[in-house]
Parts: C-alpha cells; sequence; structure tokens
C-alpha cells in the first residue's frame, strides 16, 4: 500500500477545497457540494497512489 506523503494530500486538499468553493459560487446545493467534493478527493488519491500528479 503506497502512502501518500504531507505535500501530495495538502495539493489534493487544496484542489478539492477550491473545487468546493467555485461549486458553491454557483449556487450548488451544500449536500451535492459535499458529495461531489469526496468523490473527487477520492480520484485525485486514486491518481496518487497510481503514481499521476494532482496536475
Amino acid at each position: 500500500m503506497l502512502i501518500l506523503d504531507q505535500q501530495t494530500r495538502n495539493q489534493i486538499s487544496d484542489l478539492s477545497e477550491a473545487c468546493g468553493r467555485y461549486w458553491e459560487l454557483r449556487g450548488i446545493a451544500q449536500s451535492y457540494r459535499n458529495e461531489m467534493q469526496l468523490e473527487l478527493e477520492h480520484h485525485f488519491i486514486q491518481a496518487a497512489m497510481d503514481g499521476k500528479s494532482p496536475e
């Protein structure tokens, strides 16, 4: 099992939060934003574990 370093975890968190703020500005309901943000973080984590950078 690959453990992500702190920098990668911070990048994922920052990107996820930025998307959450964007969705909030677009008027998307909180419940949908939470669900979308969790799914996005999952995809970022999976990609990082596959050796891909958040960029």
